[in-house]
């Protein structure tokens, strides 16, 4: 069972768990950092498989994954997650510098790589309000 995130202040009460996933350590330390700032417990994994274990282990209540990766890229870490009910509505976000594939149904939001901060700032907004 995923907790939802309680914010007071743009402050959180019980601390938000985000897993990004990228072959690329530079990208985590980016994005992880960034988390960090908002309140987010930050996980982070390097290959998609090894994400999919750790998603099934800790329940984050935000997945940030890059599309090209070793052992299971991007899109069929989304894909085996949306089959599992307990993340049906967890979100899923795509990165990737490539031209996006067609993301419908497999994950919540593209955002092209580098990350525009601004895109990720919104995205955190927008996870906050939802919450």
């Amino acid at each position: 069972m995923t907790v939802a995130p309680m914010w007071i202040n743009d402050h959180p009460l019980i601390m938000t768990r985000v897993l990004l996933v990228d072959d690329d350590i530079r990208p985590l330390h980016a994005l992880g950092a960034v988390f960090e700032v908002h309140g987010f417990e930050v996980l982070s994994s390097e290959d998609g498989l090894d994400a999919f274990v750790k998603a099934l282990k800790t329940l984050p209540n935000l997945v940030v994954t890059d599309w090209e990766m070793p052992k299971l890229d991007g899109i069929s870490l989304c894909r085996r997650l949306r089959k599992l009910r307990r993340f049906a509505r967890v979100p899923l976000v795509l990165t990737s510098g490539k031209t996006p594939p067609t993301v419908e149904g497999i994950c919540d939001l593209f955002l092209r790589k580098p990350v525009n901060f601004s895109e990720l700032e919104a995205l955190i907004a927008s996870f906050k309000a939802t919450a």
